[in-house]
């Protein structure tokens, strides 16, 4: 059972990735959240549901024809200087980015340590932090 959970899991997010009915030798890029950012550097794992308002299945990747999309996070941030209970935390934030062709966009949680005990979901922001060519068809 534990087998078959699992397997449909990773079929889901494969569906994911190519969820976007794209046509055929359509452009396109990703935005993705699977390769972990550098927590040294105060960037954290996010989680997505949303890209313009649009609810989207959990995945590592999503592929976007080119233009501006807005999407919408949830960090994952386990520094330990943040103290903030479980109530306080869990607002989303928003980022746009401008997705180009052959293009993937790595996005995090950027922690902002000076401002962990805010209760105004200040202590962190959604950002990029890598681009890497990637072409569309791989």
């Amino acid at each position: 059972m534990k087998y078959l959970i699992l397997l449909l899991a990773s079929l889901t997010s494969l569906v994911a990735c190519k969820s976007n009915d794209l046509p055929e030798g359509a452009e396109c890029g990703r935005v993705s959240i699977f390769m972990k950012p550098p927590e040294p550097q105060g960037l954290y794992p996010v989680q997505i549901d949303r890209i313009d308002d649009r609810a989207v299945v959990k995945s590592g990747a999503y592929v976007l024809e080119p233009g501006v999309y807005l999407v919408k996070t949830y960090e994952i941030i386990t520094d330990p200087r943040l103290k903030l209970p479980g109530r306080d935390r869990g607002t989303s934030k928003r980022i746009e980015i401008k997705v180009e062709a052959n293009k993937r966009y790595h996005v995090a949680a950027k922690f902002i340590p000076e401002k962990r005990y805010s209760k105004r979901n200040e202590y962190w922001e959604p950002v990029v932090w890598q681009v890497t060519d990637e072409p569309c068809g791989s």
